[in-house]
């Protein structure tokens, strides 16, 4: 009777292939969020090796397994294969102790090939371990990025994780598919929605010193609160992008915000990242143009929605009167921008009357989460 033929192990990598997102990033902004004393070690911890800060990174902050954006395309051709009697193994540069506990929700997996703290298990490192655990063309490998080039080329079958029609086109000169998954790219509408360009309506406040003290005529403080709206506009946005980056862990677990572009994946973290620094960069460039005042004004606000983003909207109260004030920093930017003096009864008035806003807000999102 003739030996019976194991079948071919699909092989299957997590970061932009299983997950829609890359683990290192997220327990670096989980590091930032949760242990902000302990961040100036990473540069020291990566001095000794990527695998290495990724272990220390893993041992510092803790991942939520079930929240993280899972590929529902990917999860549904795995558990195909998994019926058809194929072994399915996540093989992954993540350091094991997060690998081990994706693999465990997930439970397609039967084995799992991770970084171990001394060997940083991508490209050529994973090329060799897995020539060496099934041989030379002795599995089939799923992957998303260049960095898996060699892995593609010792595998029997290469197969693609792909979203974005331009990295596909570049990995299929070099690589010859034989299968293909992908998911719809929204990208440009999802850039838009993460910038909110929407809420830069509030920024309107900028000017209201010029219409108040009825300064028609004079074009040269139209011009500054003009600048001054841009460059207002263009800090919230970063400031909302870096909100969102810091809120990823609260946004997975809430019923609407886990669909934001940044908790489900479709725009990635360094992404992220860039879009929030280069609108930052924009923001306070602009801001260079008016009088120095401004700038100050500006600085102040990103120093309060930090805070704000990190504790302050945590604490009852307190997360209303500061939100109120964002509204009255705009009226106090908008007239060191054009020289316009605002009175203490419309500053007063401002804060009582955007409290009372934020307060009715407030209130708002407790009735909804209690009838949810």
């Amino acid at each position: 009777m003739p030996p019976v033929k194991k079948p071919i192990p699909l092989i299957v990598d997590l970061d932009g292939t299983l997950i829609k997102t890359d683990i290192m990033y997220e327990l670096i902004l989980a590091a930032i969020r949760h242990h902000p004393l302990q961040v100036w070690q990473l540069p020291l911890w990566l001095l000794k090796g990527i695998a290495n800060f990724k272990r220390k990174l893993a041992q510092l902050s803790e991942i939520d397994a079930s929240s993280l954006p899972y590929r529902a395309d990917m999860l549904a051709h795995l558990k195909e294969e998994q019926l058809a009697g194929r072994p399915i193994i996540l093989s992954t540069a993540t350091d094991i102790i997060v690998a081990k506990r994706v693999a465990e929700h997930v439970g397609l997996f039967s084995d799992v090939l991770a970084s171990d703290g001394k060997t940083n298990l991508s490209g050529p490192h994973k090329a060799s371990a897995l020539t060496k655990k099934f041989g030379h063309r002795g599995f089939d490998y799923i992957g998303d990025h260049k960095r898996d080039l060699p892995v593609w080329k010792v595998a029997r079958y290469s197969l693609l994780a792909s979203a974005r029609t331009g990295s596909r086109r570049n990995l299929e000169r070099s690589v010859e598919f034989h299968k293909i998954i992908t998911d719809p790219n929204t990208f440009i509408k999802d850039i838009f929605l993460l910038i909110r360009p929407y809420q830069w309506i509030k920024n309107i406040l900028v000017i209201a010193p010029l219409i108040l003290a009825h300064k028609f005529t004079d074009s040269q403080p139209w011009i500054y609160a003009g600048i001054a709206f841009a460059s207002f506009s263009a800090t919230a946005s970063a400031l909302y992008v870096a909100n969102d980056l810091f809120d990823l862990a609260s946004d997975r677990l809430h019923k609407t915000k886990k669909n934001r572009a940044l908790a489900a994946g479709r725009i990635s973290l360094p992404e992220g990242i860039f879009l929030s620094a280069i609108l930052l960069t924009i923001g306070i460039g602009l801001s260079l143009l008016l009088p120095v005042s401004y700038t100050t004004v500006l600085v102040a606000y990103i120093i309060l929605v930090t805070l704000y983003s990190w504790l302050l909207k945590r604490i009852p109260i307190v997360d209303v009167v500061v939100l109120a004030s964002f509204y009255v920093i705009r009226l106090l930017a908008g007239s060191q921008a054009t020289a316009t003096p605002v009175s203490f009864w419309l500053l007063a008035f401002s804060l009582f009357f955007c409290l009372s806003l934020a307060l009715i807000k407030r209130t708002a999102e407790l009735v909804n989460s209690k009838s949810a």
